[in-house]
């Protein structure tokens, strides 16, 4: 049996430390063993290291507004500590999907963005990842720190 909540989760069977950082409701074993929370721990500390966003802007498992509350964002970015104002959104998959599952992946992430009025959408799935802004257009990497130079 697993304890509630411990700080370390499972990466390709690798035990590894959470930075204090992390929130711990996300921290529960079961929860690393899914391959697609894999693919969400590794886009949560990139965002946080490579691309400069605050720990506390992110949030997780946030449901889609104006759907029956059946859809739901694995990560949203704001840009305010309130999170009032959504700036990313994030639909992960597990590594291996197909094409077509990516694809489809893509347009939901596209469609969950323009509900939160986000300027940017973000399907990832293992090495694949696909950022287009609010217009349709397909970016090469996530933009630093919302876009400031």
């Amino acid at each position: 049996m697993y304890a509630t909540h411990l700080p370390f989760f499972l990466i390709d069977a690798a035990v590894v430390e959470l930075p204090s950082y992390v929130k711990t409701d996300e921290t529960s074993p079961e929860k690393y063993l899914n391959p697609e929370a894999k693919i969400r721990a590794r886009l949560y500390f990139d965002l946080i290291e490579r691309f400069g966003y605050p720990p506390e802007f992110i949030e997780f498992d946030v449901v889609v507004p104006g759907f029956s509350g059946m859809d739901v964002a694995d990560i949203v970015v704001y840009k305010d500590r309130a999170h009032t104002v959504p700036y990313l959104v994030v639909m992960c998959r597990e590594d291996w999907v197909n094409d077509q599952r990516f694809e489809s992946c893509i347009l939901e992430a596209a469609k969950n963005a323009k509900s939160f009025g986000a300027t940017l959408s973000v399907c990832a799935a293992g090495s694949r990842v696909h950022i287009m802004d609010a217009l349709g257009e397909k970016l090469r990497t996530i933009p630093y720190k919302y876009g400031e130079k």
